[in-house]
């Protein structure tokens, strides 16, 4: 009965609407937190990838000079290769002018010629020796 005599309504209607407003105060200060939080963590999650890209963008330029200087040294290697190097095709080419030529066959020719020169030496030096052994005696 003591909150139905007018002087205690207006104290307890006083403290019940401060209730009500302190309620809403405290869970737009919760709100508010909450959303700042998440447009901090935002902001850096957007630096973030800012960095990450502009990383990339460096690297990709890197990956890029990289590339020029191996594509240049490259043809570089490939001339000289192409200037070295023989196609199979060339290969059969040449082995057929071989044949044709019979070079193969001058060189063992040349080979014969050159042992048998040896021998021929070493049977002229083995007779020298006999006749100096003979005229000796």
């Amino acid at each position: 009965m003591a909150e139905s005599s007018p002087e205690t309504i207006k104290a307890v209607a006083a403290t019940r609407n401060i209730i009500p407003q302190i309620v809403p105060n405290v869970a737009t200060e919760e709100i508010t937190k909450a959303a700042e939080k998440i447009r901090r963590e935002d902001s850096e999650k957007k630096k973030r990838k800012l960095k990450r890209k502009s990383k990339s963008k460096k690297d990709r330029e890197m990956e890029k000079e990289m590339s020029v200087k191996k594509d240049m040294m490259s043809t570089e290697k490939s001339e000289t290769k192409l200037r070295t190097k023989e196609t199979p095709f060339q290969l059969q080419n040449i082995a057929q002018y071989m044949e044709e030529q019979n070079i193969m066959g001058q060189v063992d020719a040349q080979r014969d010629f050159k042992e048998q020169t040896k021998v021929a030496e070493k049977i002229k030096k083995t007779d020298s020796k006999k006749r100096k052994s003979k005229s000796a005696k």
